[in-house]
């Protein structure tokens, strides 16, 4: 069968179920079974593909979408600022912002104006804008038993009083 595929004798829209069902059969797998999860999705996509899209079309558009799973509603995402890039979320805490912390040391070290710390103020600005509903900004006093003061960007952003 997937010869027939490869080989264009078989619709790549028909030929993914028996495929798929040819695996399904152990479900003791749970490795398996997630994989194969993985792949129904997939088939889905195809099926939902314009029909006159070729292969490589179709190949194109999955490299360029995410390889994580699409989360629950009601899951928590831990990721990085740059992770979050593209994307939205009903509330988002924003942890961190402590001089030394963010903006980085290595930042600091630079200097006011620096283009290192231009762009940890960009990322903060790209986290911040990821909230739809609610953000929650946070820094703590001390980590990892060190004093820190909060970050200059809750002062730019006017989160603190003078």
């Amino acid at each position: 069968m997937i010869a027939r595929v490869a080989a264009g004798g078989f619709k790549r829209r028909a030929a993914l179920e028996p495929l798929l069902a040819c695996f399904g059969r152990d479900a003791s797998d749970v490795d398996l079974q997630e994989d194969l999860s993985a792949w129904r999705r997939i088939a889905t996509e195809i099926r939902n593909t314009r029909k006159d899209a070729t292969l490589d079309q179709f190949v194109d558009e999955r490299r360029l979408r995410s390889k994580e799973p699409v989360p629950s509603p009601d899951a928590v995402s831990l990721m990085t600022i740059r992770g979050a890039k593209d994307r939205a979320f009903d509330t988002v805490y924003l942890i961190g912002l402590a001089e030394g912390v963010l903006p980085s040391c290595h930042s600091l070290r630079r200097g006011e104006g620096s283009s290192e710390i231009d762009e940890e103020r960009g990322q903060c600005f790209v986290a911040i804008t990821r909230a739809k509903r609610r953000l929650i900004l946070s820094h703590a006093r001390h980590y990892r038993g060190r004093p820190k003061a909060p970050s200059r960007f809750l002062q730019e952003m006017g989160c603190l009083g003078d």
